[in-house]
C-alpha cells in the first residue's frame, strides 16, 4: 500500500510539473497579447521590439523564443502523459487538459 501511495504521489508530481511547463508558453502568449494591446499607436515592428525587450539577451530572437515555447510544450505533454497513468482522478483530468 505504501509503495502504491508513493507511485501515486510521484505521478501527481509529474502532472503538476507538466502544468508548470505549460505555464511558460501561456505566459509568453499573454505577454505578446498585452504588448500589442497596450501599444496600439506603435507600428508592428515597434511592438515586436517592445515584446522582445522583456526577455534576457539570449532569448531576444524569434527563433530562440519559438524553441523555448516548443520545448516547454513538449515537456508539458511528456510529463502530463507520464504522470497521468497512476495519478489521482483530479490529476488525471488536469493531465488531460494539459495534453
Amino acid at each position: 500500500m505504501a509503495g502504491e501511495n508513493r507511485t501515486q504521489q510521484k505521478n501527481n508530481s509529474m502532472s503538476i510539473l507538466g502544468l508548470v511547463f505549460l505555464l511558460i508558453p501561456i505566459i509568453i502568449w499573454g505577454l505578446w497579447i498585452h504588448t500589442f494591446n497596450s501599444n496600439s499607436s506603435a507600428s508592428e515592428s515597434e511592438k515586436a521590439k517592445i515584446f522582445v525587450s522583456y526577455f534576457p539577451g539570449f532569448l531576444r530572437s524569434a527563433s530562440s523564443l519559438s524553441i523555448l515555447v516548443m520545448v516547454a510544450a513538449a515537456a508539458s505533454i511528456f510529463f502530463s502523459a507520464a504522470g497521468r497513468r497512476k495519478a489521482t482522478s483530479l490529476f488525471r483530468v488536469l493531465g488531460i487538459l494539459a495534453i
